[in-house]
């Protein structure tokens, strides 16, 4: 069931899910940023057993933040990042997910070996 805050609705767990889910297929690699005081989990929409994983970060004091994803094409990267809807007005989750946008892109460029990309924020449409 979907909590109500303010005007709008939290997601719950199993809608996060299927929002990473309907997001992964326009992108090569997705994951569903979720943090706590204790540190920052990555859910990767090809996990299988992606809602007990979320479910247990959330049990934990974790909070969905956001998407990051990339597309990789013709040895060209461009990399995303989306906070959830209800905190898409939050500096300080623009923040860390932008920090934590930093840290991916530089993992996934070390380990594909490219130099050639570009961060948009907002999503693949």
């Amino acid at each position: 069931m979907n909590e109500l805050i303010g005007n709008m609705e939290r997601l719950t767990a199993a809608d996060l899910i299927d929002e990473l889910d309907r997001e992964s297929s326009k992108v090569t690699e997705l994951v569903l940023v979720v943090c706590s005081i204790g540190g920052t989990k990555l859910i990767s929409a090809s996990h299988d057993q992606r809602l007990a994983k979320l479910n247990r970060f959330i049990v934990d004091g974790g909070q969905a933040i956001g998407l990051l994803g990339y597309a990789h094409k013709n040895r060209r990267v461009r990399f995303y990042a989306r906070l959830t809807q209800e905190l898409a007005n939050q500096n300080w989750a623009s923040d860390l997910l932008e920090c934590l946008s930093a840290k991916f892109v530089k993992a996934v460029s070390e380990r594909l070996g490219v130099r050639d990309f570009d961060m948009a924020s907002g999503w693949v449409n």
